[in-house]
């Protein structure tokens, strides 16, 4: 298997970021983006036969953690909708107001899971890790005139390991554009590890809160646009300063996510909001074992 090169390597150190333009063929992208649109048709049916609503995602409120489904779906999948300033403006039919599906595709969904645990992807991630674990997946839409703001975050704030070994990977699934809101980096940000942590609350199941010090105001000089085609993987460091912008374009940006940590000689935290029940554990890389 195709692994990165010493060089390559050396530049997701040195800056926290690496793309790879032409990782995932267009039959590849293809595939996945079907698989979703099939998962969110099924959503929409069962909320509408339910007359239920979906929970909606805000990286602003955080009010998603208030949600049994929020934490459900670290072990299923779920689909959560724009913040409703945002999804008001989706045209029917009303799965355009979809932010994301997750957290567990790539160990439930057979067309995601044969995807994250492609050679290509396990070649990548043999890379950096001696025994990995993906800990989470995110299909996420950016859908025209919908698809809105990801603040400035760093993933391991989210998904704690000690020591910190968390490493984002991200494939376009369609062209990132600034129009449409591509991802946005800021090189070497990575080096001073992670500010804070958003960790459950002891005393209530469904509550997060955050511990640590505030993140630096985004810096728009010192930002850089990662613009890339279909087909490209971006990889990020947990601890590397990234967002994305809101998507007034005339054109979706979907994309797809994992992120992978290490188990041999770093701990999940327990105090992390994505907690799995003690028969469904966390799953690594069939190709990686007894290496």
């Amino acid at each position: 298997m195709a692994s990165l090169t010493p060089s390559q390597q050396a530049a997701f150190l040195r800056d926290g970021y690496l793309v790879l333009p032409s990782f995932a063929p267009h039959a590849a992208t293809a595939a996945l983006r079907a698989r979703a649109a099939e998962l969110v048709a099924a959503h929409a049916a069962a909320a509408a036969a339910s007359g239920t609503a979906a929970t909606v995602f805000s990286p602003e409120t955080q009010s998603h953690a208030k949600d049994a489904n929020f934490f459900k779906s670290a072990y299923g999948i779920h689909c959560f909708d724009e913040a409703e300033h945002r999804a008001r403006r989706a045209e029917e039919p009303a799965e355009h107001a979809v932010n994301k599906i997750g957290h567990a595709l790539h160990d439930i969904d057979p067309v995601f899971r044969d995807f994250t645990h492609s050679e290509a992807v396990t070649g990548v991630v043999a890379s950096l890790f001696r025994r990995p674990f993906v800990v989470q997946s995110m299909y996420i839409f950016k859908k025209a005139h919908v698809g809105g703001e990801v603040t400035p975050h760093r993933d391991s704030t989210y998904l704690y390991t000690d020591p910190p070994s968390c490493v984002g990977l991200w494939w376009a699934l369609q062209d990132a554009t600034r129009e449409n809101g591509c991802l946005w980096v800021v090189p070497g940000s990575h080096v001073g590890g992670v500010r804070k942590r958003m960790v459950r609350k002891a005393e209530d199941e469904l509550g997060i809160e955050f511990r640590g010090g505030e993140e630096d105001p985004w810096d728009e000089e010192k930002g850089v646009a990662l613009e890339c085609p279909e087909g490209s993987m971006v990889m990020l460091h947990g601890a590397v300063l990234h967002m994305s912008k809101d998507n007034d374009s005339d054109k979706s940006r979907e994309a797809y996510t994992v992120h992978v940590v290490e188990s041999e000689g770093a701990e999940w935290s327990k105090e992390n909001w994505l907690q799995r029940p003690a028969g469904i554990p966390f799953v690594g890389f069939e190709a990686l074992r007894g290496e």
